[in-house]
C-alpha cells in the first residue's frame, strides 16, 4: 500500500499542510532541530487516494559474474517495524575527489543505520586499482567484509551498492563484485531489514538477465515484491526511469510497473543532478549528484516536482512504522526538499 504523501518548504507555515491533515483526521507533531524536521502520525491515515499539499519550493526551477539469481537475501541487523530507522543515498560518487569527501561527510554526519548507492561507485572506468581510492577512503566503516586498506570496516554489512555503467567499464564488473562480495549473483539482489525492503537492480544494458519490463530480472522483482513483509520497498537502479536532465533523460526501457508491483519508491542516478517526480503516486527520486561533475536540466517532465543541479549532496530517509520521509540535503547542510508519505504498517 502506497501511503498519502505531503510536500512542504521548511520555510512554509506548517499549518498549511495542518489543515489538509486534519481532513484526515491526524493529529501531527512538528519538530524542527539542526538536524532536519520530524513528524509523528497519532493515528493511522485512512487508505484513501494519493493527493499531496504543495507548499512553496526552495529548489529552483531550471534548474563474468556468478550464474546465479538474486533471490538470496542479505541482511544487516534487520530493525524492528516499531522503532525509526535512517539512511542515506549517495549516488554516482565514486570520483576520490574532495566532491565525494564532502558529501560522505555530510552522510555519515546523519550516523545513518546503513547507506544506499544509485551506482556509479567507481569513476572512470570501474578498475580495481581505483575502487578502494573511490569508494573505501570515505566509506569504509560502513562495509561489511571490507579487506582494503582504510581501517577494519564493519563488523556488519550497512552499504549497499547498485552497479553504474562506469562500473561495467572492466571485466564485466569483476572489480565490483569481488569488492563488495553483495548476496545473490551481486547485480541485482535483495536484503530485508525489517521496516524497509531493499530491491537493488541492475539496469545497465549490460545485465545478463535484461532490463525490461518482461526481462528474468523484472520477472524477479514482481514476485520479490509481492513476498515482500516490509512497510516499506525501497526499489534502487542506476539510470532514471524519468528524469527532466538534459545528458540522460527519462529511459523508457525502464519505466516498469513498480507501484503495481508493491514498490514504495524509487531511487536512481546516472544524472548528476537532484530531482523528485511524482509519476502516477509513487515518488521517484533522482539522486546522481554525490560528487561527480553535476549536469544540466531541460524542460521539466510533467511528473516533476522539485530539481536541484546548484550543489553536491545527499538524500536522507527517516522510516518509522507510521510513514517515511525523504530529505535532499546540500553539502553545506541546506534542506532543498522533504517529502514526509504517511503509511499505517501491519504487523
Amino acid at each position: 500500500m502506497t501511503g498519502e504523501p505531503i510536500e512542504w518548504n521548511a520555510n512554509a507555515p506548517a499549518r498549511r499542510a495542518g489543515r489538509r491533515l486534519a481532513a484526515w483526521g491526524l493529529a501531527l507533531m512538528w519538530v524542527t532541530a539542526s538536524s532536519g524536521s520530524a513528524w509523528a502520525a497519532s493515528k493511522p491515515p485512512p487508505d484513501a487516494g494519493h493527493g499531496a499539499v504543495t507548499g512553496a519550493q526552495r529548489a529552483r526551477p531550471d534548474g563474468g559474474p556468478p550464474a546465479r539469481d538474486g533471490s538470496d537475501v542479505g541482511s544487516s541487523a534487520p530493525t524492528d517495524a516499531g522503532t525509526a530507522l535512517r539512511f542515506g543515498v549517495i549516488g554516482d560518487f565514486g570520483s576520490g575527489d574532495s566532491h565525494e569527501s564532502d558529501v560522505a561527510r555530510l552522510v555519515k554526519g546523519w550516523t545513518p543505520d546503513f547507506i544506499v548507492t544509485t551506482g556509479d561507485n567507481n569513476y572512470p572506468n570501474g578498475s580495481a586499482a581505483t575502487i578502494d581510492d573511490h569508494i573505501g577512503k570515505d566509506y569504509s566503516d560502513y562495509i561489511g567484509d571490507y579487506r582494503g586498506k582504510y581501517g577494519k570496516g564493519s563488523a556488519t554489512r550497512r552499504f549497499w551498492p547498485v552497479p553504474g555503467n562506469h562500473d561495467w567499464r572492466t571485466d564485466q564488473l569483476r572489480p565490483y563484485l569481488d569488492y563488495f562480495q553483495l548476496p545473490g549473483n551481486g547485480r541485482y539482489y535483495e536484503t530485508d531489514l525489517g521496516l524497509v525492503h531493499l530491491f537493488m537492480l541492475d539496469f545497465d544494458r549490460e545485465e545478463p538477465d535484461g532490463n525490461t519490463a518482461d526481462s528474468k530480472q523484472a520477472r524477479w522483482l514482481k514476485e520479490r515484491l509481492a513476498a515482500s513483509k516490509s512497510c516499506f520497498n525501497v526499489v534502487v537502479g542506476h539510470q532514471a526511469p524519468y528524469s527532466s536532465g538534459a545528458r540522460h533523460g527519462s529511459d523508457p526501457k525502464l519505466q516498469w510497473p513498480f507501484r503495481e508491483w508493491g514498490a514504495d519508491v524509487v531511487f536512481s542516478g546516472h544524472e548528476h543532478l537532484y530531482e523528485r517526480l511524482d509519476v502516477g503516486g509513487l515518488p521517484f527520486i533522482v539522486d546522481g549528484i554525490g560528487g561527480a561533475e553535476r549536469y544540466e536540466f531541460v524542460k521539466p517532465l510533467p511528473e516533476s516536482k522539485v530539481r536541484y543541479r546548484d550543489d553536491w549532496g545527499a538524500v536522507r530517509v527517516s522510516a518509522t512504522g507510521a510513514g517515511i520521509t525523504y530529505e535532499f540535503f546540500t553539502v553545506k547542510g541546506e534542506r532543498i526538499d522533504q517529502l514526509a508519505v504517511a503509511k499505517r504498517c501491519v504487523h
